[in-house]
């Protein structure tokens, strides 16, 4: 699979990269493409890749990087690398980026390692020219090594890359090589896979062309190759902690959106949820917290929802999850009868997030009524709201989102002006849209958009 997207990335990267001496941490969640983009920049700036695999033992390990390390810096054959500080010296001595991928393995392999390399880094590498990358996905490993205080390397990176998954405008590139033409099918296949390269790789050479197509050969078989994704996800970003986070996601994909509601569905002390939430979120992108976008303090706001945002395991613990005796039996006919009757009901939150997208880029190439500075959702207690809206100091702009053939712009303009007053906080400008699948009839005091508009507008 080529090489797509992470224009921005692979900048900020190679900035960093000759600003050396230079420390920097990639961390994303797994299959988000960090192997991939480190390659790319390795290839750019003349680099080598050492890959730290934790089922080797700390000879095997150092011997092999022994043999890879000779072979690219040409060092001599009586060279011996048997232990850490030899290796960190040896880099240091040379003027070439070094990227250690998964390199929190270490401290499976050796945990002094991790040491060594800061009393390396903090003595040698940074009076030398030398470039290392440390990449990673394990979020614990990664907060015990990086991010808490008094861990080895804390604060010593002098550069940290979180990997995002691709938007759905990224994402459409790939779909269209993969021959799945026309922007809803593509829109019903990203509702599933969401941003994840891996995915999509995958998909490759199959003969998709629909999310039938997709689902049959991702998940709707017995050798199904994400058969075991969400579980392998949730050990490998969290370890033995895993049971836990994974009884999180699912209580938040049932729709419990507050601290209490998921802790006690999780069985997880109140008081203790929170770093949970945290890792989640900040960390690993599996989950947003969502507050209405006209909170003055969004961080003291107690109105907040936790959502399931990674498209993948919001559609595993809607259609998997919940079926396990029938998924792990092969009974997948049962499953895809569930999918094609509830799919389109699936697909509004999805489509939601995609407007959105769309509406972000029109608002910042100056394509609405006006620029706007916050965009997001907004609700109330009483269970009033709008799915998309738009603040600036005067104005705003309430959308409506619907996945639908024969939207009535009218009736769902009239449904937003019945909201108007909840929300305006002294603006003094109103403006609506409505944003659908397809219109049978469009409001002429709204902007109406399809997914034509999108299709032109997310390339």
């Amino acid at each position: 699979m080529k090489f797509y997207n992470r224009k921005e990335e692979l900048e900020l990267l190679s900035k960093a990269v000759k600003t050396a001496p230079a420390l920097i941490v990639v961390r994303g969640r797994r299959r988000v493409g960090k192997t991939s983009l480190i390659l790319k920049i390795l290839e750019e700036h003349e680099g080598i890749y050492l890959y730290v695999d934790d089922k080797k033992n700390e000879k095997e390990l150092l011997r092999e990087f022994e043999q890879i390390l000779k072979k690219e810096l040409k060092l001599p054959e009586y060279v011996r690398i048997e232990s850490w500080e030899t290796l960190y010296q040896i880099i240091s001595a040379h003027e070439r980026v070094i990227a250690f991928d998964e390199f929190q393995r270490i401290l499976n392999v050796n945990p002094a390692a991790i040491n060594q390399l800061q009393r390396y880094w903090d003595t040698e590498g940074k009076k030398s020219n030398a470039c290392v990358i440390l990449s990673g996905s394990n979020v614990g490993m990664i907060k015990k090594i990086f991010m808490e205080k008094g861990s080895p390397l804390f604060k010593r990176a002098s550069h940290e890359l979180v990997l995002k998954p691709f938007s759905f405008a990224q994402t459409r590139e790939i779909l269209e090589d993969l021959g799945v033409g026309g922007i809803e099918e593509q829109m019903r296949i990203y509702s599933f896979a969401g941003g994840i390269p891996y995915y999509y790789t995958l998909m490759q050479g199959g003969k998709i062309r629909t999310l039938e197509d997709a689902l049959q050969a991702l998940l709707f078989n017995k050798l199904s190759p994400l058969k075991n994704e969400a579980s392998d996800t949730m050990v490998e970003s969290f370890g033995k902690a895993h049971p836990s986070y994974y009884a999180v996601v699912n209580a938040i994909a049932l729709g419990k959106t507050s601290k209490k509601e998921i802790a006690d569905f999780a069985g997880i002390e109140a008081t203790s949820i929170y770093p949970y939430l945290y890792d989640l979120r900040d960390l690993t992108d599996l989950i947003e917290y969502n507050v209405p976008v006209t909170e003055d303090k969004p961080w003291k706001s107690r109105s907040g929802r936790f959502v399931v945002k990674d498209c993948f395991f919001r559609f595993w613990f809607t259609y998997i999850f919940k079926n396990s005796t029938w998924y792990e039996e092969g009974n997948f006919e049962e499953i895809k009868k569930q999918v094609g009757e509830t799919y389109d009901n699936f697909m509004g939150l999805s489509f939601e997030r995609i407007a959105r997208e769309f509406i972000g880029k029109l608002n910042n190439d100056g394509k609405l009524p006006e620029k706007f500075g916050k965009i997001g959702s907004w609700w109330n207690r009483r269970g009033e709201d709008v799915d998309i809206s738009l603040v600036s100091e005067s104005s705003i702009m309430l959308v409506e989102c619907k996945w639908g053939r024969n939207i009535d712009a009218e009736e769902e303009l009239g449904a937003l002006m019945k909201r108007e007053k909840l929300m305006l906080h002294g603006k003094k400008k109103v403006f609506y849209a409505v944003v659908a699948r397809g219109f049978k009839k469009k409001a002429e005091n709204a902007l109406c958009f399809d997914i034509n508009d999108i299709e032109r507008e997310l390339r």
